[in-house]
């Protein structure tokens, strides 16, 4: 891993000239990212509110409900459908896929 130090950090003995080595030496130059021109972040910054206009519309097409008629809906799908749920009804033992159907005759 090449290592590189920033002319400015060999220059003096000040605070800042110090602390720069050291921030340097610790972390490679990979790590660091630059910073972007007003004219990339310009440009990111619109395609960030577009996506976010996109999100919004899509959104705002969603056909919306009451919470209290979707919970009335709720109620009745479970009252419709829990003869046909095993977990409120049970499973009968003769369709029952985990019961033995013979018992172990080793013995």
């Amino acid at each position: 891993m090449l290592w590189e130090l920033p002319a400015a950090a060999l220059h003096g003995n000040t605070r800042r000239s110090r602390l720069l080595m050291q921030l340097t030496l610790r972390f490679p130059l990979s790590v660091v990212v630059p910073r972007m021109s007003s004219k990339a972040h310009s440009s990111n910054n619109i395609a960030h509110a577009r996506r976010t206009v996109q999100q919004l519309r899509i959104e705002a097409s969603i056909e919306r409900i009451k919470v209290s008629k979707a919970s009335a809906d709720l109620m009745n799908y479970c009252s419709e459908h829990a003869r046909n749920d095993p977990l409120l009804m049970g499973i009968p033992a003769s369709d029952n896929p985990f019961k033995d159907k013979k018992p172990c005759t080793i013995l």
